[in-house]
């Protein structure tokens, strides 16, 4: 259904993708996983043609797609969940719901409505709610019910975990591997890969751009390194640490011996309902998403307070 062939993507003299090239069948399901500024979103990007390619090409059900405008793409069947989401805060669940629905004749858009809803029952008691008010799960939830109107062919998710809680992302899984067996190819851009590992029957890591692994889960589990690549990303050592050029995951500082975790991947918050609502409040003030605006004064609470008159 979809393969890309050699696909070199840049921006000004940055290179996201070298020459990236995939194939995958109607019904699939992959995953494409790898660190932060491995060019997962560049690659969904161009396949979606939000982003146009350097070089190479992209092929959909054997027609060359990689000329064709974003509206056409989505005609075609082709349907992206953003990184971030990219709700209309200020219109309500129903609001950004019926946007998707506008190209479809009115009778289907009730039917695809309750179809999505049916999903995402979630989604039911909250329509009159504006998206911005929404908790980060039940915006994600959101998102992609509002790719599903219509009845993408294949639907593209960039960074479906990022921020949420594990139950939701659990539950949001379910869903995706559900609307797969039902026929719609997915593929989930993922930083954080064990859960995709579960539901994908294919993955394929990128590492600064390239295409390093393209396989089954049971083969990259067999395979440590990549692993390590597919969670964490590596960094090159100075010349001479352990020959020409080797590669390793980032020391925390520990001395310990061996490959060495960060400190700390991530952190992940369980929240009461009414402390969470206070601090989306506080998120929405500043303008920023409850995670954006955490990350924030995460960052600050950890930045070294520096006493007056001493030398930076």
């Amino acid at each position: 259904m979809l393969r890309t062939e050699g696909l070199t993507v840049s921006y000004g003299g940055v290179v996201a993708l070298h020459g990236c090239s995939l194939e995958l069948g109607a019904g699939g399901f992959l995953a494409v996983l790898g660190a932060n500024g491995a060019g997962k979103t560049s690659l969904l990007h161009t396949i979606a043609r939000l982003t146009r390619q350097r070089s190479g090409q992209v092929w959909l059900d054997g027609r060359r797609a990689d000329r064709w405008s974003p509206d056409r793409v989505v005609r075609e069947g082709i349907s992206l969940v953003p990184e971030g989401r990219r709700l209309f805060p200020s219109m309500s669940v129903k609001e950004n719901l019926d946007t998707s629905a506008l190209r479809l004749p009115r009778e289907r858009a009730g039917d695809e409505l309750a179809r999505v809803l049916d999903a995402f029952p979630e989604l039911r008691g909250r329509l009159g709610v504006a998206a911005g008010r929404l908790s980060g799960g039940e915006q994600q939830m959101l998102a992609i019910a509002r790719a599903l109107i219509g009845g993408p062919r294949l639907l593209l998710v960039d960074e479906l975990s990022m921020g949420l809680a594990p139950a939701v992302i659990h539950r949001i899984y379910a869903v995706l591997r559900e609307i797969n067996l039902q026929g719609t190819t997915v593929v989930v851009v993922e930083q954080y890969a064990e859960l995709a590992l579960r539901v994908a029957r294919e993955a394929l890591i990128l590492e600064r751009g390239r295409v390093v692994f393209r396989g089954t889960p049971a083969e990259l589990h067999r395979r440590a390194d990549l692993l390590e690549t597919a969670y964490l990303g590596r960094v090159d050592e100075p010349v001479g640490a352990r020959g020409p050029v080797s590669s390793t995951l980032r020391s925390n500082g520990n001395g310990a011996g061996g490959r060495h975790l960060p400190a700390v991947a991530e952190v992940r918050l369980r929240l009461e309902g009414p402390v969470k609502r206070r601090l989306e409040e506080q998120a929405n003030e500043a303008g920023m998403e409850l995670e954006e605006w955490l990350h924030g004064v995460a960052s600050a609470a950890t930045t070294p307070v520096r006493a007056e008159g001493e030398s930076r």
